[in-house]
């Protein structure tokens, strides 16, 4: 008889909670207007005597008078030179035969660290090849010389150059 009374009583809570939800979804969907009322108040104009205010004065300064600042200075005037004309017949310098140094494809995945002697070594990709390095390292031009979380240091034809980590 106890589940009988427990059942009944849930029964009659979950028709009374899906009428609830059907009658808000009604209301929302009918073409009656029930939109947010406004409360009407008459307000009274408060006329009251503002004859003590002045109007303000609206009129422009006056900049016509002498800088206070530079009364008894005299400036003196500076000579103005003519301008110098430039040479017409400019000849510029040879130019050498500039050779670009050759791209080196370098990519830093991640590094790993010894759990004996906390000591890091970067996995970097050289020219689509992975290598294992530690700092000191050199895989043909490229020489590594410093590995951080973020970045690694290498020496390519004897230039420093720092290379960010992938976001892979």
């Amino acid at each position: 008889m106890k589940n009988k009374a427990m059942t009944y009583i849930l029964l009659s809570l979950v028709v009374g909670l899906w009428g609830y939800i059907l009658y808000k979804i009604f209301a929302a969907v009918s073409d009656e207007d029930q939109g947010p009322r406004t409360a009407q108040k008459n307000f009274v104009q408060n006329v009251s005597d503002l004859s003590f205010y002045s109007q303000k004065k609206t009129t422009a300064l006056l900049l016509n008078y002498p800088d206070p600042m530079l009364k008894q200075v005299n400036a003196p005037v500076l000579p103005v030179e003519p301008a110098v004309q430039s040479p017409t017949n400019y000849v510029a310098p040879p130019v050498e035969n500039y050779q670009p140094e050759p791209q080196v494809n370098i990519q830093y995945i991640g590094f790993i660290e010894n759990l004996n002697d906390k000591k890091p070594t970067a996995i970097v990709m050289i020219m689509d090849r992975q290598y294992m390095m530690n700092i000191g390292d050199q895989q043909g031009e490229v020489k590594l010389t410093g590995i951080q979380q973020g970045h690694i240091l290498v020496k390519v034809h004897g230039k420093n150059k720092t290379i960010f980590k992938n976001g892979n």
